[in-house]
């Protein structure tokens, strides 16, 4: 439901996930075609938008696996500059099942910042400079690793 809301507003966004580590609830990942600047904070509010309990949203390129927590880290930390791509919206509404949310004095419904991250490479950036880094393969079975004592 959350993907085709955003989708219908934005095409460029190919996939959603709700990894387990925000509760399967409370964070979204969102994988988008970056085709051009300011793409991520239309998806980060659409996104909220669609989902209103929602506390995190994470927007990705096409190279990174939404599914897998260490590609989005590696994202968040190779290509998030909190200066230009962090979107913090204090006092929207919460779910009132997670305990970070503030209650309302009424006691009926809460309110919570959210944040939202641009992790995509940099629109005006040479996208090489962002790519993942490939090792040469070692096969240290022809390597003697013990050290002089054979130990």
């Amino acid at each position: 439901a959350i993907y085709a809301a955003v989708n219908a507003r934005i095409p460029e966004v190919c996939a959603v996930f709700l990894p387990p580590g925000g509760c399967g609830f409370y964070e979204a990942v969102v994988q988008v075609k970056n085709t051009r600047p300011g793409i991520a904070q239309d998806v980060i509010r659409a996104t909220f938008n669609a989902f209103r309990s929602l506390q995190r949203v994470v927007v990705v390129d096409t190279d990174v696996d939404i599914f897998d927590a260490v590609d989005v880290d590696w994202a968040i930390t190779t290509r998030f500059n909190a200066d230009t791509g962090l979107l913090v919206l204090p006092n929207e509404e919460g779910h009132i099942l997670n305990p970070v949310v503030k209650t309302n004095p009424d006691g009926k419904g809460g309110t919570v910042t959210k944040i939202g991250l641009d992790a995509l490479v940099p629109y005006h950036e040479a996208r090489e400079k962002f790519e993942r880094v490939e090792f040469k393969r070692v096969d240290l079975a022809k390597y003697d690793i013990r050290g002089k004592s054979g130990r």
